[in-house]
């Protein structure tokens, strides 16, 4: 291809474009122009690409295209792509999986008279299931954590909470964390990649107004598809909700044995190390957590023994 061809059919393409993708106020509406500006002012238009899906054939294009993939892979996939002058190019074709629970109903059992209460959430449960014979619980402490002195010191928590999860490979555990695991802010969670909290069974996110930071969680929006593909379930607890309740100081009266999981090196005996806690529920007393999830219901239930 010459150069001066290749520079035509960008010129063409950066024209076509934004025609496509942009509407522009005009009369205090946002609307897509008849007649196309030549320049567009700053603060003036929005991408929302109204002409390329009411004006176009491309939607049609990309909905029967998904239909076909559906009937091929038997359930609903995400995609990602590309597409240049009507061309759609398939880049990436993953299924969606379709929940760890197969779509029947969870009946939330009461407490028994051997079982201990560890959280009854009534909010924003949005998946049903059931995970049992849960081992260990690492958590991280939200107080301890938002008071480390810097940022080097928390985002070394999230490697201590990486070697623990690659240690734990192959047992059932969750995790538990102040906000949003993943975050790139440090004061909104612990910075984790998703190597790091891979083999987890649960990702448990706390949300806390009690001290100086409000700590809201994501429902595992870093890390989504992954989790989903993996069903590895995001779960949210609000602690001091009236319609819940969660007891996870039954945890931190808990000796942590991270230093029988990590050897010493990996470990060493500082603030950060300490933020990090590891519940061996059997060796605790407490007996094995089982999680009972109803997202018809917004309720999620943790009980031990």
């Amino acid at each position: 291809m010459s150069s001066r061809r290749s520079a035509r059919e960008t010129r063409g393409h950066r024209r076509s474009t934004p025609r496509n993708a942009v509407s522009v106020v005009a009369d205090d509406e946002l609307s897509v122009p008849r007649f196309f500006p030549d320049t567009l002012e700053y603060g003036n238009a929005a991408i929302t690409f109204d002409r390329l899906l009411g004006s176009t054939s491309f939607a049609g294009l990309l909905r029967r295209v998904l239909a076909r993939l559906q009937e091929a892979y038997g359930v609903p996939v995400d995609v990602e792509f590309a597409c240049r002058n009507g061309k759609l190019v398939i880049l990436q074709c993953r299924p969606l999986a379709q929940g760890f629970d197969g779509g029947n109903p969870v009946l939330i059992p009461e407490p028994s008279s051997s079982q201990r209460l560890l959280f009854d959430s009534r909010r924003d449960i949005f998946r049903s299931g059931i995970v049992k014979d849960i081992r260990y619980v690492v958590m991280v402490d939200n107080a301890r954590y938002h008071n480390l002195p810097d940022p080097q010191s928390k985002a070394e928590v999230a490697r201590v909470v990486g070697r623990i999860n690659r240690a734990l490979k192959g047992s059932r555990f969750i995790l538990i964390g102040p906000g949003r695991w993943g975050s790139s802010n440090l004061d909104l969670g612990v910075k984790v990649g998703y190597g790091e909290i891979n083999n987890a069974s649960v990702l448990v996110e706390i949300a806390d107004a009690s001290g100086e930071y409000t700590t809201e969680v994501s429902y595992g929006t870093h890390f989504f598809q992954d989790l989903i593909e993996a069903d590895i379930i995001p779960l949210p607890l609000f602690p001091g909700a009236a319609d819940g309740e969660t007891n996870l100081g039954l945890l931190l009266e808990c000796t942590s044995c991270a230093g029988d999981i990590l050897p010493k090196h990996e470990l060493p005996d500082d603030p950060v190390a300490r933020t990090v806690t590891v519940v061996d529920l059997d060796a605790s007393g407490l007996g094995r957590l089982s999680i009972y999830l109803n997202a018809e219901e917004s309720r999620g239930v943790g009980l031990l023994g």
